[in-house]
């Protein structure tokens, strides 16, 4: 796919790409052993522009429970997270919908450079069918 499709919403990537983007990820799930890349889900519209997948939902209230605010076992941020994720089921709150996404995609960015660094500085040790990570 072009950078620029890449970088766009879903919903407004060339009609073509969207097309053929579920057959051309169904292609390579066998051959790098993706399995359940793609599952069977339902969504929510609550207006024209707000559709949210159910999992989109679920990784946003992740990501608000254990990312919006700092706290180390402080209480209060703790249950400042959890009403915030509550209020963002509700309709009128679809914005806290997004900011969780946002959050959730900064986490994937996070994990993701960590597992790049841990693969190029060698920690990563093949071991039978598993790999493992020495972290010192």
């Amino acid at each position: 796919l072009p950078l620029v499709q890449c970088k766009q919403r879903f919903t407004a990537n060339d009609t073509q790409l969207r097309k053929e983007a579920k057959e051309t990820i169904q292609n390579n799930v066998d051959k790098y052993n993706l399995l359940e890349l793609i599952y069977g889900s339902f969504s929510c519209q609550s207006t024209y522009s707000h559709r949210f997948s159910a999992s989109d939902v679920a990784h946003s209230i992740t990501a608000v429970l254990r990312f919006r605010k700092s706290a180390h076992q402080n209480s209060n941020i703790l249950q400042e997270n959890f009403m915030w994720a509550l209020d963002s089921l509700s309709r009128e709150h679809h914005t806290h919908i997004y900011e969780g996404i946002e959050l959730y995609k900064l986490f994937l960015k996070v994990l993701m450079e960590e597992v790049q660094t841990l693969l190029t500085t060698g920690h990563v040790i093949p071991s039978a069918s598993v790999l493992q990570c020495v972290l010192t």
